[in-house]
C-alpha cells in the first residue's frame, strides 16, 4: 500500500463527504479501491471508518453497499457482523444492483459467515442465478452466474429424468458458457454424467450422447489432471477415445490422387493458354471494328454539316 497516495484518496472522500456532494461523487474514488478491500485487510482497515461514515450518512453507492457486505461478513478491516453484512448487500439489491444479486445468491448456497441470520436455499439461489442468466445482457454478473446455475441444475441429475424444457435450459446455460469461456473444469465430466447413464450408458447415436461425448473430449484438454483422468477413463469404457487422423504426405496417396496432383500444373497452362489465345482474337477483332465506326461516325458528321451549309 502507497501510503502517500492512499491518503489523498482518502481525504478526497472525506472532502466529498463534508461537501455533501451526491453519491455519484463517491464512485471514481471508490473504484480504485473496491476490488483491494476484498484481498487486503490493512488497505480495507485504513478505509472502513470513512467509507462506514459515508454509508451511515446516506451517500453510499449500490457497489460500496457490496463492498461493505463482503467487509462485515468477513471482518475484513472490522469486526464482523452477519447483521450489517445482510444488511448492506439488501441495500445494494434494493438500488437494482446486479452484482449484489450475485452476492446473495452465493451467500444462500454458501453462507459462511452469515450462519444463524441467514439459512442455506439452493432453491432460492438457483432462482438468482437463473435471472441474471437469463437476462442474456452480456454483463459480468450474466457470466459469472451461469456456471453456479449449472452445478445446482445438474447436480444428482440425469437429463433422461428432467423435463424437455429443464434440458434446455441447461443447453443454453452450456452453450453461453462456452461463449463466455466461464464453464469450469469439472464440468466437463460432470455434465456429460448429466446426459447420459455414465458408465452404463449405450446411447451411442442419441442427441444427448452426442453433447456428452464432445464435452469429454473437450476434458482431455482440461487443465485439472483428476479431470482429464475422469473424461479419459468414461471415453475409455464407452471405447470411444477419438482415434487421431493420419498426416496426409504424398506418398500416402493412390495413383490416381498421385495423377490428379500432377495434372494440376497441366490444366493450369492449358486454360491459361486457351485465355491469352481469345484475348488476341478479341483484340484483333475490336480494333478494326473501332476504326471502322470511327470513320462511319466521322462521315456522318461531315454530311450533316454540307447539309446545314448547303441551305439558303
Amino acid at each position: 500500500m502507497e501510503l502517500a497516495q492512499e491518503l489523498e484518496r482518502r481525504k478526497a472522500l472525506e472532502a466529498l463527504l463534508e461537501s455533501g456532494a451526491p453519491a455519484e461523487s463517491f464512485e471514481k474514488h471508490f473504484r480504485l479501491i473496491e476490488n483491494h478491500l476484498m484481498r487486503d485487510d490493512d488497505l480495507a482497515q485504513f478505509y472502513m471508518p470513512t467509507l462506514v461514515k459515508i454509508a451511515d450518512r446516506g451517500f453510499a453507492t449500490a457497489n460500496l453497499h457490496v463492498s461493505l457486505f463482503y467487509c462485515y461478513r468477513m471482518g475484513r478491516g472490522i469486526e464482523p457482523s452477519a447483521v450489517k453484512a445482510l444488511e448492506h448487500i439488501h441495500l445494494a439489491m434494493e438500488m437494482g444492483s446486479k452484482k449484489a444479486v450475485w452476492w446473495y445468491a452465493n451467500a444462500l448456497r454458501n453462507n459462511e459467515g452469515l450462519e444463524g441470520v441467514l439459512e442455506k436455499d439452493l432453491g432460492e439461489a438457483l432462482r438468482l442465478y437463473r435471472r441474471l442468466a437469463d437476462a442474456n445482457d452480456g454483463s459480468t454478473s450474466q457470466s459469472l452466474a451461469l456456471p453456479y446455475a449449472i452445478d445446482i441444475m445438474i447436480e444428482n441429475k440425469r437429463a433422461i429424468d428432467c423435463s424437455p424444457e429443464y434440458v434446455a435450459a441447461v443447453d443454453r446455460y452450456v452453450q453461453d458458457g462456452e461463449t463466455c469461456r466461464v464453464l469450469f473444469n469439472r464440468h466437463y465430466h460432470a455434465l456429460a454424467l448429466f446426459y447420459t447413464d455414465g458408465l452404463e450408458s449405450t446411447d451411442y447415436a442419441g442427441r444427448e450422447y452426442a453433447k456428452a461425448r464432445k464435452l469429454l473430449i473437450e476434458g482431455l484438454e482440461a487443465r485439472d489432471e483428476t479431470v482429464r483422468a475422469e473424461c479419459q477413463r468414461l471415453l475409455e469404457a464407452w471405447k470411444q477415445i477419438p482415434v487421431p487422423e493420419p498426416d496426409v504426405t504424398f506418398s500416402s496417396l493412390s495413383v490416381a490422387e498421385k495423377a490428379t496432383v500432377f495434372s494440376i500444373p497441366f490444366i493450369l497452362i492449358f486454360w491459361a493458354l486457351v485465355s491469352s489465345a481469345l484475348l488476341a482474337v478479341v483484340s484483333a477483332i475490336s480494333i478494326p471494328f473501332g476504326l471502322f465506326l470511327l470513320v462511319g461516325l466521322l462521315v456522318f458528321g461531315l454530311s450533316k454539316l454540307g447539309k446545314k451549309q448547303a441551305k439558303p
